[in-house]
């Protein structure tokens, strides 16, 4: 019985000593600039709009970041040139 309550004493100290330094580490990277969002990022606005899946590699893309190009009369959204141009090589 002694060995069960002193195993439940050291689990309770390492508990708090964890939720101590975890706090600790916490307020350290809050304050420190290097953790912070860089300014570029938060001035950007949040993307809106429809989201459509890039044909090629199955990624969804928002209207303002996707490439886009006819083909057949239909509009394809794209995440990126390099799937484009992979999406026009097949001849789809």
């Amino acid at each position: 019985m002694a060995f069960l309550l002193r195993l439940l004493v050291w689990a309770l100290a390492f508990y708090a000593a964890w939720k101590w330094l975890r706090g600790l580490f916490q307020r350290w990277i809050q304050a420190d600039p290097r953790f912070r969002v860089r300014s570029t990022q938060r001035d950007q606005p949040p993307l809106s709009g429809h989201m459509h899946k890039d044909p090629v590699c199955g990624m969804y893309v928002a209207d303002e970041s996707a490439i886009s190009q006819k083909h057949l009369g239909t509009l394809y959204y794209f995440c990126s040139s390099e799937c484009r141009e992979k999406f026009i090589s097949q001849g789809r």
